[in-house]
This record gives structure tokens, sequence and C-alpha cells, in this order.
């Protein structure tokens, strides 16, 4: 789909208006809203919005914390958190929004995700250093 790094940049600002849209209004945006961020949009790119909305969904779903049984003699609480991440979401429109709800472990594995895929290293240990503060910030 894209061809160029301006069009994939696009594309990711398509789906941070969609979802932005989907997560603060409850509803989609408009043809005409998406048409003003990304000249591309079609329904193709509807559907696939919509394909990672619901994705969203499921994955913010996917932690699971078990706390400690009555048993147990541990100093810390065991928490198990599960994170299936589709690859093809692992964007940085994805990690934007996760941060922005505070999902900074979330955020981390989408990075990792990113890491492997071969994206921009720079711009992904920024992106670790940020969340790591927000991370020390958000457990004061």
């Amino acid at each position: 789909m894209a061809t160029s790094a301006t069009e994939t940049a696009k594309q990711e600002n398509g789906s941070r208006v969609f979802l932005q849209s989907v997560i603060e209004k409850g509803a989609e945006p408009s043809d005409k809203e998406m048409l003003k961020v990304y000249d591309g949009y079609n329904l193709e790119w509807k559907l696939t919005y919509r394909k990672q909305v619901d994705a969203v969904k499921g994955y913010l779903k996917g932690e699971n914390i078990t706390p400690n049984s009555v048993d147990q003699k541990a100093a810390e609480p065991i928490i198990e958190k599960s994170y299936k991440i589709v690859e093809s979401m692992a964007t940085f429109t994805m990690v934007k929004v996760l941060k922005s709800q505070k999902h900074f472990h979330q955020a981390l594995a989408v990075l990792e995700i990113l890491k492997a895929k071969g994206r921009d290293g720079e711009r992904i240990a920024g992106e670790k250093a940020e969340i790591g503060l927000l991370i020390k910030d958000s457990t004061k």
C-alpha cells in the first residue's frame, strides 16, 4: 500500500485521526474529515482503519492481571501481562495512542516489533526513553 515515506506518514496520520475519533467521540470520522487528512482515503482504507480499531480494542482487553493467592508468600504481587500485537498494527501511531492512554508497557511492546521490522532505530530509541520517563513519573 505505501510507496514512500511521505505516503506512509499520510496513512499513519489517517490512522491516528480515525482511532482518535472513535476513542474520543465514540464514532468514526466522516469521509470528508478523513480526506482532509489523507487524500488517498477510500473504502479500502476505511475498512483497514476499522480493522485497526477492532485490533486496538482487543489488544487493550488482553491484559491479564493475576493477584497473589492467599498461600503465596511473595514480596510483590504477581502480574502477568499478555500483549497480543498484530504485526501490521505496529505503527508509531499506535505507540502514540497507547502513550496517550498511559498503556506504556504495551507501547514498548509495539516499539519492539517496529525495531524487529527495521524501522527508524533512532526514533524508537527516543520513544523508549520518553516512555521510560513516563513510567517513572507515573509510579511516583
